[in-house]
């Protein structure tokens, strides 16, 4: 079946929209051409026009194996039976094939040798996509393999949740790329020639997962609007062109004032694992306390160190090489807590839990979700005991 829509472009030129879509698929069509419109808006407001006439999507059946491919002016997307909006499917699969228009269709990387170049920035800007027009995603998982449920589940048997919570939680920006990197931490890195990864593990997350997140990280660190500036520049001066991952790089020493080798030494060129902790906060005298932060892995990040008082929040700059520093911080204030990145800018880091220290102990939250986990594992054992 198919069907057509308009995208009207800034200078009221239009872009032609094809949709051919399975018949028992037919309900999304409208989702189909909203998710390109809103493709081509956020592009052109962003990055650069959509330079031709017309975009064709097509849906193709779930047992041809391409739902999901890339080509000039064409791409292919596949969607579940049941789908609700706020899965975020089919509209972020639709963003990712998309965004392939720019990342390999434009700029036409070399994908044997660098896929990150065109997977990984397909993957952050269908990111920023779905979390610009589509804001209410929930978590959900499935049962039977293709019934969203919305919540968590954290253990099944045999397509069967035991272990799971539910609820209507929302999904964090690149949440999705944080599960695909915590599968693969330390084998290769994202620069490493694309066909030497040693297993096809280490190539999706290298590919697509972790420079998703290096990028979100990238653009927490230097801000949003020098983000997209850098990445104008990096569109306008390499499309129809063939860039490199070097060419990217020099885009960013370009638009970044401080040297940012370090950047791309510990997270490109590298498989590092990061964890900072706050250990301890101690009063010295009336007005002086000592923070005391650890870098427990050997991933280096560059980060804030907060003091919290009832008043004010006191800051300072670590450069993060250090395995423990100690922070100074002078206030008549009544002290509350620290923290170490508190903004969170540093999407690798393994365990945020510890990035912070309370001087005030507070157990009761601890001690409801050890009697929830509790029960759960208690209903587990007894269902797979009556199984077995």
């Amino acid at each position: 079946m198919h069907r057509s829509g308009i995208y009207t472009r800034k200078d009221g030129s239009q872009v032609l929209i094809h949709a051919y879509v399975q018949p028992e698929r037919e309900k999304f069509f409208y989702r189909y051409i909203e998710a390109v419109k809103n493709c081509l808006e956020y592009f052109e407001d962003n990055l650069g026009e959509y330079p031709y006439q017309t975009i064709t999507l097509v849906d193709v059946p779930r047992t041809s194996g391409s739902g999901g491919m890339e080509y000039p002016t064409l791409f292919t997307v596949s969607a579940e039976l049941f789908s609700p909006h706020s899965t975020g499917w089919p509209e972020y699969l639709v963003a990712h094939e998309f965004s392939h228009q720019y990342f390999q269709g434009l700029l036409a990387n070399n994908e044997v040798y660098e896929a990150w170049l065109d997977e990984g920035f397909a993957s952050y800007f269908a990111t920023k996509i779905m979390y610009k027009y589509y804001p209410d995603i929930l978590t959900f998982f499935k049962f039977a393999s293709y019934i969203p449920i919305y919540g968590l589940e954290f253990f099944s048997y045999k397509e069967i949740p035991i272990i799971y919570t539910l609820a209507e939680i929302h999904l964090p920006q690149a949440t999705q790329s944080l599960v695909s990197y915590y599968r693969n931490m330390t084998i290769g890195s994202i620069t490493d020639t694309s066909y030497l990864h040693p297993s096809r593990l280490a190539y999706l997350v290298n590919s697509y997962g972790k420079p998703d997140l290096v990028l979100h990280i990238l653009e927490r660190y230097i801000g949003y609007e020098n983000m997209m500036k850098l990445m104008k520049e990096y569109y306008n001066k390499y499309k129809f062109a063939h860039p490199t991952g070097e060419d990217f790089f020099n885009v960013v020493r370009k638009n970044v004032k401080e040297d940012m080798t370090w950047f791309f030494d510990e997270f490109f060129n590298s498989a590092k694992i990061f964890d900072y902790k706050v250990s301890s906060v101690t009063k010295v005298s009336q007005t002086e306390y000592e923070v005391l932060v650890e870098r427990l892995r050997d991933g280096i990040f560059r980060c804030d160190v907060y003091l919290y008082t009832d008043k004010e929040t006191l800051k300072q700059k670590w450069d993060g090489t250090e395995r423990w520093k100690i922070f100074r911080f002078k206030t008549e204030n009544r002290v509350i807590a620290a923290e170490v990145d508190p903004h969170r800018k540093n999407l690798l880091d393994i365990n945020f839990a510890n990035n912070s220290f309370t001087l005030e102990s507070r157990i009761w939250a601890s001690w409801s979700l050890a009697i929830r986990v509790f029960f759960w594992v208690q209903n587990a054992l007894m269902i797979l005991g009556s199984v077995g």
